[in-house]
């Protein structure tokens, strides 16, 4: 446990809460679920295990990606033909499937839309070969990196071990089996691998290194290497977070203004029209910052297209009527900046009775450099008449 201090994603990043922390306890209650299950033959375990998977994969489709190294380490352990016999699996299996079928039946409902976003995220922009030689390289150079702490850390306090090296079977399947595989994949299909994948691979790292390295019986030098490293990470913490809202020209995802945003988005609406906000049209990250900040929880027409947002219709847009947002210009002084003609070039079409609105000029948060980003919007009417104004 110690250990896993010294990993960059258990520190530095760990403020960045998202869907990839939120896999990690299904990981790793998931393994020992599937060790003792084949150990101790407990049904109950082989039902832990389907539970772990399918809401693992309920928070990222990338969890079920956990039974690899399970299965690695029932390899390593000579348990594999065990557990493949056993009915506990079918078991496992038929408790995930069947606590997974709602949102699968909700994906084909809805065109797929999680599945289409996952592989344009690890889609590379490389179609040549060599893509199927740097994209696992580069990962497993980054996750190398991000390794290294503990790795060096327990190479020293082996060169300070007094015992000889233990090791338990399976150990290695679980620490590295998850980074085996997707560079594997990535190596067969050229996808390009997301580093915060991983997140929840190093769980298991602690596992392999304390009895190979030792690292029981030297705690000092672990606990000198956690500090130091801990002392690394806030002193990045600092200089990225602290400064780097002033250095950086695009705003960084915690200094992103959602709030200010949402509340002119809603005010400029009310102002017009003196209702709620109904609807949005909008790229996922607008949109979801104007449903979650703003006070209306104005629904999404996602990217403009009804097949990724099937709770509402055209109809409803036609008579509650809708805003349009979009990001024009990361700098309002830029003088490229986008359209609503090249963003959504089919929505006056659609819509003809859209009005224009004016743009929306809002300051990157802690910039003394003036910078600002400049907003498009534009109003799809509700069917009543416009409130007029004296």
């Amino acid at each position: 446990v110690l250990l896993l201090d010294t990993i960059y994603f258990y520190q530095y990043i760990s403020v960045e809460f998202n869907v990839n922390y939120l896999q990690m306890p299904f990981w790793a209650w998931g393994w020992f679920f599937g060790i003792n299950a084949v150990q101790n033959k407990r049904l109950s375990s082989w039902l832990g295990l389907g539970v772990c998977v399918a809401l693992g994969a309920l928070t990222k489709y990338i969890a079920v990606f956990m039974l690899v190294p399970l299965f690695a380490a029932w390899w390593q352990r000579k348990e594999l033909l065990a557990a493949l016999r056993s009915p506990g699996l079918w078991i496992a299996g038929l408790t995930a499937g069947l606590l997974f079928t709602p949102h699968l039946l909700w994906m084909k409902d809805n065109d797929w839309i999680t599945i289409a976003y996952g592989l344009s995220r690890g889609a590379s922009e490389e179609k040549n070969a060599w893509s199927h030689l740097w994209q696992p390289l580069t990962f497993v150079l980054a996750q190398g990196g991000i390794l290294l702490p503990a790795l060096v850390t327990a190479w020293i306090c082996n060169l300070k071990a007094s015992s000889k090296p233990e090791e338990y079977k399976g150990t290695v399947g679980l620490a590295l089996g998850a980074y085996v595989f997707l560079a594997t994949l990535s190596l067969a299909t050229g996808m390009k691998l997301v580093n915060m994948w991983a997140a929840p691979m190093p769980l298991a790292i602690g596992l392999w290194l304390v009895p190979r390295f030792r690292i029981d019986q030297n705690p000092r030098i672990l606990l000198r290497a956690m500090a130091l490293l801990s002392l690394v990470f806030v002193v990045g913490y600092c200089a990225v977070y602290g400064l780097g809202p002033l250095l950086r020209k695009k705003p960084h995802r915690v200094n992103y203004p959602g709030k200010a945003i949402a509340a002119q988005v809603e005010n400029r609406w009310k102002q017009e029209f003196n209702t709620p906000l109904p609807y949005l049209i909008a790229d996922e990250w607008l949109g979801g910052i104007v449903n979650y900040y703003g006070q209306d929880r104005a629904a999404v027409m996602i990217r403009a297209r009804l097949k990724h947002s099937t709770y509402l219709t055209e109809e409803q847009v036609h008579k509650k009527g809708a805003v349009i947002l979009w990001l024009k210009s990361l700098n309002q002084l830029d003088g490229e900046q986008r359209a609503l003609k090249d963003v959504y070039p089919d929505i006056p079409g659609r819509f003809p009775q859209l009005e224009m609105g004016t743009d929306l000029v809002i300051p990157w948060p802690r910039k003394n450099s003036n910078l600002a980003g400049r907003y498009g919007t534009a109003f799809i009417p509700p069917a009543h008449p416009k409130l007029e104004h004296p």
